[in-house]
C-alpha cells in the first residue's frame, strides 16, 4: 500500500504549501503557471502537460480569491469566466484531472479519456469547421473532445487564459 504518510513527504508538502500560500497572483502566473505552460507549448501533442497546464492556469482563481480574501474561489470564477470564457475549459480539464469522471452538472458525462492527441484548430481563433474537423496538415496537439463540450484546442484556451490573467493583473 503506497503511503505518503512519511515525515518527509509531510515536510515537502509543508514547504510547497508555505510557499504557494504566501504567493500573490502575479508570483503564482510567474512561478508556477507560465513555467508550466512553457513546458506544455514545447512538447503540445502531450497530455500530460496539458493536463498539469490547465489545472495550474484554472487555479490562478484560487489564487486571485485567496488575495481577496474571498473564501469561495466560485465566486471569483463566476465573475471572471464571462470575460474569459475560456476559463470553463480549464476547470473541466482540471475537474476531469482531479476526479477522472466528474460529477459536476456542467461536465457530468465527460471524462479523463476526453483529454487526448488530435489535430490542432482549423482556424486562428481556435475553432475548427462545423463536423470538428481540422486541416491535414494540422498539428497534433493535445485537444478536448467530449459530446457535452465543443471540441477544443488546450493550448489556444490556456494561451487565452494566460493572456486575460496577464492583463487582469496589470490592470
Amino acid at each position: 500500500m503506497l503511503s505518503l504518510a512519511t515525515a518527509g513527504n509531510r515536510a515537502l508538502v509543508g514547504l510547497i504549501y508555505n510557499k504557494v500560500s504566501r504567493m500573490n497572483p502575479y508570483q503564482y502566473l510567474h512561478e508556477i503557471v507560465i513555467p508550466t505552460v512553457a513546458e506544455f507549448e514545447a512538447a503540445p501533442a502531450d497530455t500530460r502537460r496539458a493536463m498539469l497546464a490547465c489545472t495550474v492556469c484554472y487555479h490562478m482563481v484560487d489564487a486571485i480569491a485567496v488575495a481577496e480574501g474571498i473564501k469561495d474561489p466560485r465566486v471569483v470564477y463566476d465573475r471572471l469566466v464571462p470575460a474569459c470564457p475560456a476559463l470553463k475549459t480549464l476547470k473541466a480539464v482540471s475537474l476531469l484531472t482531479k476526479h477522472l469522471a466528474p460529477k459536476q452538472t456542467e461536465f457530468k458525462g465527460a471524462a479523463i479519456a476526453d483529454v487526448k492527441v488530435g489535430r490542432g484548430a482549423a482556424f486562428s481563433d481556435g475553432s475548427y469547421y462545423g463536423d470538428g474537423a481540422s486541416h491535414s496538415d494540422a498539428p497534433a496537439r493535445a485537444i478536448l473532445e467530449s459530446g457535452i463540450m465543443r471540441k477544443t484546442d488546450l493550448l489556444h484556451e490556456i494561451q487565452i487564459c494566460i493572456s486575460f490573467f496577464k492583463t487582469e493583473l496589470a490592470a
